[in-house]
């Protein structure tokens, strides 16, 4: 188990800041940029903290979080990465809370599988696909919440997903402000049925 601090680095042009096993790192002030996959990940059942981090252009996201991670991901700055700010999969959890998510060319943040984070007053602003995106079978809290001037949609919901959203503040994005496919999943089922 490694408990410890990494403070005020910088990465660039590396693989990327792995955690994982059972490690609980306090990673604070670091810029991770440039990296061949993503700027900070967080795999098997770590979790520890990443506060006020810079994670920007790196070839996969700004932060990963996989398996059963459990991280508290706290006022980072997840920008212009080449697939997402911050994404959750597999069973990963733990909280995101007061990022910034911009500019990335996938989505500000992005949770798919069976992942289940708590996202808390996030700013996901111009980004190439969702501000936040859920998928698969995705849960979670979403609240109070920024998603404004996204490529397409501020919150989108894909059919199976079923996080809890309140208090969100989407505008100006270039689809829905929230787009909700459980809805249309359930009237087409409606319509084929006769029901």
């Amino acid at each position: 188990m490694l408990w410890g601090d990494i403070k005020g680095n910088w990465k660039r042009r590396g693989k990327d800041t792995g955690c994982g096993q059972t490690w609980r790192p306090s990673l604070e002030n670091n810029t991770c940029t440039e990296n061949k996959y993503s700027g900070i990940s967080y795999y098997d059942s770590s979790s520890g903290i990443s506060h006020q981090n810079t994670c920007s252009r790196n070839e996969s996201n700004g932060i990963y979080v996989e398996k059963q991670a459990q991280p508290i991901l706290e006022s980072n700055k997840c920008k212009e990465n080449k697939e997402s700010g911050i994404s959750y999969s597999d069973s990963s959890s733990g909280i995101a809370r007061n990022n910034e998510c911009v500019g990335n060319e996938w989505d500000g943040i992005a949770v798919d599988d069976q992942a289940q984070p708590i996202l808390e007053g996030n700013k996901c602003r111009e980004n190439e696909l969702d501000g936040i995106s859920y998928s698969d079978n995705s849960s979670g809290i979403a609240r109070n919440n920024e998603c404004m001037g996204n490529k397409y949609d501020g919150i989108y919901l894909e059919s199976k997903a079923t996080p809890t959203l309140s208090n969100n503040h989407c505008k100006r994005n270039g689809g829905k402000d929230i787009k909700d496919e459980r809805g249309l999943i359930k009237r087409i089922m409606t319509i084929i049925s006769g029901r």
